[in-house]
């Protein structure tokens, strides 16, 4: 990860958050300086919890880093997550962070069991054409993916200041196209800013990466250029059910680096449609192990967004020892007006 910059930022804003120029901030909650230093925000979840619920309070640092140490408790205020979905021996879920009606934070949060025992063929099925026509259907007439959809928690569904409608998880064995780029094993993340009915509506058909070729064509329209991110270009990389993958030629991956966690945005029709940190298993599991720096990575942003209200500026991963807790998740959001 030479080269890359980071900074070291909280998964979730802590009670207090102030917004300033159009950005929600947060103070910086990282310290365990014992009782010195001012208060620290976590939410305080029982060791004894089933669940993801807990209380937001704040604390001197050492009563904080001790709640952190012998229970679930985390830093920074209380998030919601959203329902389980099952995936390899684990599950999977959205979280979601909130402060004065506008969104804070949106991530994927896995445990170590969900690393475990993923599935080992290269599709799913769901994205299938006979592109031949000969009657049967082949491994490489699949758009490669095991997917997951998941719904919002409830502090974000229906929230007007957010953009994002829900979640779809890859899990890529075999990695994808194009060759020798993103061929490590690795999740795409896709924080989806459409309805899944408008997403499913993109039809398969045996042109592009399986898509109706027509459809094909509308994901090809360009995004105008005040709404097209900085550097990031269309390169036909379209998939039925899913859209147009816009990605950054200037990223490690295309200059002779490998690939290990990238920024990807989704377009359709003209339109930005999804937002997707593209991230390899062993990346994921580099949080835990200490090979992967945690900590928070700048996202590029387009000059105007095509739909006023609040988006995020940055990606992040992170992993909560005490709650064998792994986090993929846009933060730092500002907001924008169309």
């Amino acid at each position: 990860m030479s080269g890359r910059t980071f900074t070291r930022r909280l998964l979730v804003p802590i009670a207090g958050a102030v917004v300033l120029a159009g950005v929600i901030t947060v103070p910086n909650a990282f310290s365990d300086d014992g009782a010195a230093g001012p208060p620290q925000v976590v939410c305080e979840v029982a060791a004894s919890a089933a669940d993801n619920t807990g209380t937001t309070r704040s604390l001197p640092p050492d009563e904080a880093a001790a709640l952190v140490e012998n229970t679930r408790s985390y830093r920074g205020a209380c998030v919601e997550y959203g329902p389980p979905v099952a995936l390899g021996d684990g599950e999977l879920r959205v979280l979601g962070g909130v402060t004065r009606g506008r969104p804070t934070v949106i991530g994927l949060s896995l445990t170590s069991a969900t690393l475990r025992n993923l599935p080992g063929t290269m599709s799913d099925g769901q994205r299938c054409f006979d592109v031949n026509g000969d009657g049967t259907i082949g491994d490489m007439e699949c758009a490669g993916g095991h997917q997951r959809d998941l719904q919002l928690p409830r502090n974000l569904t229906g929230l007007s200041t957010s953009a994002f409608r829900y979640v779809m998880v890859n899990w890529n064995v075999m990695g994808h196209g194009p060759p020798a780029v993103y061929t490590e094993p690795h999740f795409d993340i896709h924080f989806y800013l459409r309805s899944p009915a408008e997403v499913d509506a993109i039809r398969l058909g045996p042109c592009g990466n399986v898509v109706h070729c027509d459809d094909f064509a509308t994901g090809r329209v360009p995004v105008p250029a005040e709404y097209n991110p900085a550097d990031y270009g269309d390169y036909g990389f379209v998939q039925g059910k899913m859209g147009n993958h816009l990605v950054d030629k200037t990223s490690d991956e295309w200059n002779g680096g490998v690939f290990d966690r990238t920024f990807v945005y989704g377009s359709y029709n003209g339109e930005i449609t999804y937002m997707e940190p593209m991230v390899s298993k062993a990346w994921i599991e580099g949080l835990a192990t200490g090979a992967t720096e945690p900590g928070c990575h700048p996202i590029k942003q387009p000059q105007q967004w095509q739909v006023a209200g609040w988006y995020p500026t940055e990606y992040c991963g992170f992993y909560r020892p005490n709650r064998d807790e792994y986090v993929i998740s846009l933060a730092e959001f500002r907001e924008a007006t169309a």
